[in-house]
């Protein structure tokens, strides 16, 4: 009889100890694909973040027409390589506006950029009267991806 309370025993903590190892297995596992997803929107934010930056040195009342082509370019370029160069619906097409949204800068190629720049680089088209300043009227973000998606801009008074 005392054989068999011993083996008991011997079964009883053998089961523990499994259980044991397993919880231990589960708990490890959990913490290591909490890390693994933390590490990921640690890294996701901070590549929003550079990417925001680009568009968010332009927020100032000091914009050239230089500022805003060089803009409209990145978007442009933006666009193109994520596939939405045509579907302005998309949660991750970029607008660059331009005179309440009577121009898309992002729209234009490259020789249409170049044609718009020599056209608004100065007051008037009149080199005389100096340089044209832009001032940056609003930057949008999509709720979903935290991304700019809008970028208006106004001539300077």
């Amino acid at each position: 009889m005392e054989e068999n309370s011993t083996n008991a025993l011997m079964i009883a903590a053998g089961v523990l100890i499994s259980v044991m190892i397993i919880s231990l297995a589960v708990y490890l596992f959990k913490s290591s694909a909490d890390f693994a997803e933390s590490y990921y929107a640690d890294i996701n934010s901070k590549a929003t973040q550079a990417f925001n930056n680009k568009f968010e040195i332009y927020n100032t009342d000091e914009v050239t027409i230089q500022d805003m082509v060089s803009i409209a370019n990145f978007a442009r370029d933006t666009n193109i390589k994520n596939g939405v160069e045509n579907d302005k619906n998309s949660s991750i097409y970029i607008q660059v506006i331009l005179y309440n949204g009577s121009k898309h800068l992002e729209t234009m190629d490259r020789e249409q950029l170049y044609k718009f720049m020599e056209e608004n680089t100065f007051i008037d088209n009149d080199p005389s009267k100096g340089e044209q300043k832009y001032k940056c009227k609003g930057i949008e973000y999509d709720e979903n991806t935290q991304r700019v998606n809008k970028i208006t801009f106004e001539i300077k008074k």
